[in-house]
């Protein structure tokens, strides 16, 4: 199968009218399903225009340090509450370059076991 699937299905089991010219016959088969990203929680507005903001500052030659100040010094508050250090700018950007790798990441399908039944 060289498909990406980009939808999931909860569905486990599957029945039809046979395989064309056996009636009442089954194929069957386990499928597999290995993905990081289905358990990724979403990001608030505020992390997302975090994050943006660090890169932009970041694109201007601006140092953790710095943009940690520049944050607190226009009202900006880590998404717990806190001021920023130049650890939670690290945080942020590091965190996010992982996020959006997880989410790149291609799930890995196998099938196996595969059975043809012959229905009666």
């Amino acid at each position: 199968m060289s498909a990406y699937l980009h939808y999931y299905s909860t569905v486990t089991e599957y029945s039809c009218c046979g395989v064309s010219g056996y009636p009442n016959s089954l194929l069957c088969f386990d499928l597999n399903l290995t993905s990081p990203n289905l358990r990724i929680p979403n990001y608030s507005q505020y992390q997302h225009f975090l994050y943006e903001t660090i890169i932009e500052l970041r694109n201007k030659e601006m140092n953790d340090v710095q943009i940690a100040n520049w944050l607190n010094e226009n009202g900006h508050l880590t998404p717990r509450g806190n001021t920023f250090i130049n650890n939670h700018v690290h945080s942020i950007a590091k965190n996010r370059k992982k996020r959006l790798e997880i989410i790149c990441t291609k799930p890995k399908i196998s099938i196996s076991n595969i059975k043809f039944k012959l229905g009666k």
